[in-house]
């Protein structure tokens, strides 16, 4: 299946993101796609993280190194 199939199955995905990361603030992108996928969202890993690379360059949420985790965490930004 090709992202664009992904995208058109769940359209709210942005919403949701975003969500996740209003509740939680930082999330690394495993516990993002964990908790997308407790609320039976399924996508194949290279597609969201395309989705999430889109939502990073337009400024929806940011990249931010933690250095004790070794981890990109995701957050939105502070216009949240």
């Amino acid at each position: 299946m090709d992202c664009g199939s992904y995208y058109s199955m769940y359209p709210d995905l942005k919403e949701r993101i975003i969500s996740h990361l209003s509740s939680r603030k930082n999330l690394s992108f495993d516990e993002l796609r964990d908790l997308l996928e407790d609320e039976g969202i399924y996508m194949d890993g290279r597609c969201l993280r395309k989705y999430i690379a889109s939502l990073v360059r337009e400024g929806a949420i940011v990249k931010k190194p933690d250095r004790e985790r070794n981890k990109l965490l995701l957050s939105l930004p502070d216009i949240y």
